[in-house]
């Protein structure tokens, strides 16, 4: 048999599970129970698997984004500032927002109800999380999620130029405010 964990298959971030023999990539493994985590899950599965089972690549679980397409939408990734702050300490974590409300294109579309919240390392600056409120949060999730799977900080968050007017500017203006 194979180990279980809470009703589903215990795996690795090789999607490997306790037989050296099996992968489990998919909702199987309640990881992540998402069609784009599961698409990079067989991915992954299947690079390791090619490669004679070496752990040639790594699921980042850790950087996955979640969206509800709700009005108004919400997107997550990483850790929540709660999270952050139980894991670090609450002095360790720094949590700057941007609203909606300041935003030029929010503003010529009258969607100003919303927000960009970004959780950050405060020792290293590193991005530990974001959360985002409103218009378009769906797609303004990505970048955030590549940064934390890159291991990207305020720093990289806030030297990107990010077009104008958009409201990818707010994850630029978040991350500035962010005293490195």
């Amino acid at each position: 048999g194979l180990a279980m964990e809470r009703g589903h298959v215990k795996v690795d971030d090789t999607l490997r599970t306790s037989n050296p023999q099996v992968w489990a990539p998919g909702d199987v493994n309640g990881r992540s129970m998402l069609f784009h985590s599961a698409v990079r899950q067989s991915l992954v599965a299947a690079h390791c698997i090619a490669a004679g089972g070496q752990a040639v690549d790594r699921m980042p679980f850790h950087a996955v984004p979640m969206t509800v397409f709700t009005e108004p939408e919400l997107a997550h990734a990483g850790q929540t500032a709660a999270q952050a702050e139980a894991a670090l300490g609450a002095n360790a974590v720094a949590v700057m927002r941007y609203d909606y409300a300041e935003d030029s294109r929010a503003q010529i579309y009258a969607e100003t109800q919303g927000f960009i919240k970004l959780v950050f390392n405060r020792q290293d600056a590193r991005l530990l999380g974001a959360q985002i409120a409103g218009m378009d949060a769906a797609q303004l999730i990505a970048p955030l999620a590549l940064a934390l799977e890159q291991g990207l900080g305020a720093k990289a968050l806030a030297d990107t130029v990010f077009p104008h007017p958009m409201l990818s500017e707010g994850i630029n203006k978040a991350a500035r405010a962010f005293k490195l």
